[in-house]
């Protein structure tokens, strides 16, 4: 008999989307295949405390992980998301899924993204950043930049977070400084972008050198925009896969979404989002971690390419064990 892999399924963390991340593990746990794996949930408090069902001291937790053979990062937002952990487990010299540190903190950060992404001649919203200091120092001066460079409505979103958390469309100034104030809960450096008023397009890649793109996902809001609600409430969003999109654009889109994941350095998986207006695509962020709740898009899109849920985890592990024989 086949030994089983050992693999520990990480979730929850410090940051914004713990419950988020919570419910993502789950998924994980209820779908993962246990004649092939032995699974040890492991869950990071809101504190930052590792946990299992028989460690509760963070030493103990990474001790009893140090001989699994590959950690399943489901853990969104900082300190998950953004190259902390993959770092962590490097110096462990634990196998894990996903992104590396370097992509993993390029992609979160959606500043530096966008950085990249306007050096190589990708479509993004105009944009401004500013932070906390700034803020404080001259609201008004700040309030008349956006007002020129961008207009109303705008987006204003965190650099360093994920799940619409934190994200605003303002129409006028008292919206603006409401939405600052918001965003400044969750982060230091602030981003307000000009809005799109296009189709939310949304590309699943899998594959470290060889990649696979799934097809396209259409989110249709029953809020404003794509917020926390319509993404984790049943019912409050509906969704298009594959994406009524001509064949020209949608091979245009997964062949932008091949390119955006190389040029971060992706590896594993990573879920790249887009708003389409005719024919112009816009990137607007990458998600190395994406939702993997029973409702996320991820999950959805593998399915519709013929992934079930537990064949995407086996994909996921053997991508991870690949990387780290190359």
């Amino acid at each position: 008999m086949k030994k089983k892999l050992k693999i520990a399924v990480i979730m929850g963390g410090k940051s914004a989307e713990h419950e988020v991340s919570l419910a993502s593990g789950e998924a994980v746990l209820n779908n993962i295949d246990k004649s092939k794996y032995s699974v040890l949930p492991v869950k990071i408090t809101k504190s930052g405390t590792w946990k299992t069902d028989k460690t509760s001291k963070t030493i103990d937790t990474l001790k009893k992980i140090k001989n699994i053979d590959v950690a399943f990062i489901i853990m969104h937002g900082p300190y998950g998301e953004d190259g902390t952990i993959q770092g962590l487990l490097e110096m462990l010299d634990i196998t894990y899924t996903g992104a590396g540190v370097l992509s993993s903190s390029l992609s979160m950060d959606k500043l530096k993204a966008k950085e990249i992404m306007q050096a190589n001649g990708i479509l993004i919203p105009d944009y401004l950043s500013f932070t906390k200091e700034e803020w404080k120092i001259d609201q008004n001066k700040i309030i008349e930049k956006v007002k020129k460079s961008l207009g109303f409505p705008c987006v204003i979103k965190p650099h360093d977070l994920g799940s619409s958390i934190g994200i605003s469309i303002p129409k006028n100034t008292n919206d603006l400084k409401k939405g600052f104030n918001e965003a400044l809960k969750y982060s230091n450096l602030i981003l307000i972008e000009k809005y799109i008023n296009g189709r939310e397009i949304h590309c699943g890649i899998l594959g470290n050198k060889e990649l696979r793109a799934l097809p396209l996902d259409e989110v249709i809001s029953s809020n404003e925009f794509y917020d926390y609600e319509a993404k984790y409430k049943q019912g409050m969003s509906d969704h298009k896969m594959p994406a009524d999109l001509s064949k020209d654009l949608t091979n245009k889109i997964q062949d932008l979404a091949k390119k955006i994941y190389k040029l971060v350095l992706c590896e594993g998986m990573a879920r790249v989002d887009f708003f389409v207006v005719k024919n112009r695509v816009y990137f607007n962020e990458i998600n190395t971690i994406p939702g993997f709740t029973e409702t996320s898009i991820f999950p959805k899109e593998a399915k519709a390419f013929g992934i079930s849920y537990t064949k995407l985890i086996d994909e996921i592990i053997n991508l991870a064990l690949s990387r780290n024989k190359k």
